[in-house]
């Protein structure tokens, strides 16, 4: 699976880390949106201090995946089914996985 989630919403970020804890997403590939993230240093990119919280790579969402996927919200879990991508998508409101 892939999780697609806001890293500038630390509701979303603590979501994932629940999902994390989840066999079924224990392999997930994890990308991000959202650049308006405040880093503690200017030399470390937000993927890396991300990374470095989550205890995995964290990679930026690039667009033209974005819109292959059909992501229209985050955070998200694609999941392939047969031939499809299956999108689930969550409310960081109510911290419902």
């Amino acid at each position: 699976p892939v999780i697609v989630f806001d890293a500038s919403d630390e509701r979303q970020i603590r979501l994932v880390q629940s999902w994390l804890r989840k066999p079924e997403f224990a392999s997930a590939d994890l990308f991000i949106v959202g650049t308006d993230v405040q880093v503690k240093s200017p030399r470390m990119p937000v993927t890396s201090e991300l990374s470095r919280k989550l205890k995995r790579l964290v990679f930026p969402m690039m667009q033209r995946l974005s819109e292959r996927f059909g992501l229209e919200a985050v955070p998200a879990i694609v999941e392939q089914e047969g031939v499809r991508l299956r999108l689930r998508y969550f409310d960081p409101q109510t911290n419902k996985d």
